[in-house]
Order: structure tokens, then sequence, then C-alpha cells
């Protein structure tokens, strides 16, 4: 009787301790609460590319396949590009001379978001669901669809934001302007609120389809565009430093708002209110310079290569 109820009470401890181990082991892989991952997987590398796998590692050459996680960085020299595959197919290209930081990746597949931080140079994004931002000293850029690049000029401290399709916008401390199909945008200069939207220009639509292989298919041809061909980017003889600009707009208060188009190695518009000065920095090249006022006055285009100050009404003082 003795040794049964030994047995009985031996089997008890026996079960509650296989109980209590079961409830504190942590959730099945295949659990539905457990969150789906997303990674950032390098490919296409081109020529000189670097990448730091994490915040805490070191740089070192890049190689096909490579993951980045948080904090990590991609960084291309001389002709170099590389391309980062997200896991529910977002692809993000990088051109060369160009760095950034990956800052955010969050682990939900069904509403990805992803947050990149561009040091330098220009990149290109084709989402694939969720939302992206791309941060930078002089605004914030952000895609909810889908094709969308960005382009900083840190020595210029010029900012150009393309939305070749979807809905895109490029905000900062000073404004925000919100940019569909075809339009592109730009913070001229430190300190200042992003432009208004403009058409893409014949420039920017190349880029994409050089670039970007899936994009070709969106990419007009120039005679149903509407946009000028402009002047073909490069530099004049001579011409191998920053080109400084000086807009004032002295017109009278009836004269509206003056827009201002460079075309050249890069594409930037300037907005110039009544009585207001804007000043900036174009990389060096040779450029086509266009004007046009709200209520319907046009000039140009003409070649600019050297520092330009222009008074938008040269008959007032």
């Amino acid at each position: 009787m003795l040794r049964s109820f030994i047995q009985i009470i031996v089997l008890f401890a026996f079960t509650t301790a296989a109980c209590a181990s079961a409830s504190t082991l942590p959730p099945s892989p295949t659990s539905p609460a457990t969150p789906h991952g997303r990674t950032a997987i390098l490919s296409e590398l081109l020529n000189e590319v670097r990448a730091r796998l994490s915040g805490t590692s070191d740089f070192t050459a890049a190689a096909e396949g490579d993951v980045l996680s948080l904090g990590g960085q991609a960084r291309t020299g001389d002709e170099s590009k590389v391309r980062i595959d997200l896991t529910e197919g977002t692809l993000i290209r990088l051109a060369p001379h160009s760095e950034f930081t990956l800052i955010e990746l969050n682990a939900d597949i069904e509403n990805p978001v992803t947050k990149l931080a561009l040091a330098t140079g220009q990149l290109w994004v084709i989402l694939s669901g969720g939302r992206l931002n791309v941060e930078t000293p002089l605004g914030v850029v952000g895609v909810r669809g889908s094709y969308l690049s960005v382009a900083y000029y840190p020595e210029y401290q010029l900012l150009i934001v393309t939305c070749l399709e979807g809905s895109c916008e490029l905000t900062n401390t000073f404004g925000a302007t919100s940019l569909t199909t075809r339009q592109a945008a730009s913070v001229n200069a430190e300190g200042q609120p992003p432009a208004s939207a403009r058409p893409l220009t014949s420039s920017e639509y190349q880029a994409w389809a050089t670039e970007n292989p899936e994009a070709a298919p969106l990419v007009p041809t120039p005679s149903s565009t509407g946009t000028p061909s402009g002047l073909p980017p490069g530099n004049g003889p001579g011409n191998t430093q920053p080109i400084h600009y000086t807009l004032r707009n002295n017109c009278p208060s009836t004269g509206g708002a003056w827009h201002v188009t460079f075309e050249g190695p890069v594409s930037v518009q300037v907005d110039v209110l009544v009585g207001e000065t804007r000043t900036g920095l174009l990389p060096p090249g040779r450029y086509s310079q266009s004007d046009w006022t709200d209520d319907g006055l046009q000039h140009g285009p003409y070649l600019v290569e050297a520092d330009l100050s222009l008074p938008l009404c040269p008959n007032f003082p």
C-alpha cells in the first residue's frame, strides 16, 4: 500500500514538472504569432562596392548575397553600382559615388516599412507594397507607390527627387511638395523649402531607363513627354567649377512668382516669389535655363556655363 502511494506521488511530480516546462517553452517557429522577417540582400555588384553589414561592423568589400541588418551601410566608388533586394520585392539601386544607411526595416512583410538615410549620391527605389522614406539633411522623401529616385549632393546643398510613377512627397521644416507620376522637385539650398513640382526632363527619363531595366516600359518617348531635350549634359571648356546662381524677383507685386529651370548634368527648378532672392550652386557643366511666370510670361532656353546673377524684371530696380 505504501509503495503504491509513493508511486502515485512520484508520477504526479513528474507530470507537474513536465507541464511547467512546456508552459515556459518559446512559441514554435511556425506559430502564427511569430512575425515574418524581412531582409536586405546585396546583388548585381559592379566594381568597387563596400558595406558594413551592421551598425557595429567595419566597412569591407561587399559580396554577392551579403545581408544588411539595421545600421548597415552600402557605399559605391567610381563607376560602381549595387542592387539591394528587400524580401517583399522592393528593389533599391545605388548609383556611383553614393552611400546609404538602413535605419528601419520592420518585420511585417504584409505591411513593410523601410527607412534609409542617404549621405551622398543617388538611389532609385521600385516599391512593392508598404512605404519607404529616404532621409537627407535637406529633407525627407517618401513613396507609397512606387517608382522614386533621390539624389543628394552635399557639396552643392542640392536635393533632387523624381517620381516616375505613383505617389511621392518631399518635405522639410520649411514646406512640402507632393509629387505624382512623371513629376520632380528639388531643394536648392540649405534653409529653403522644396520647389513646386515640375515635369521630368529628358535626361531624368533617360536615367530611369538606363539604370532600372524594370522601369523601361514606363519611360515615354521624348515626343510624348512634351519636355524639351535641352542641352547635352557635360562640361564645356573651362567649365569645371560649380555654377553659382542668384535669382532676384524684383518685379511689381502684380507680376506673380517666377519659376526658373536649369537642365544639364542635373535638373533643378527654383521658385522665386515677389521680393525674394534665391541663391544656390549647380554641379559643373553646361545648362539650359528657362523661366516663366504664373501669369504667362516665358523666356528661354538660354545657355548657362558660368556664374549667373539674374534680376527677373531687368527694367525695375
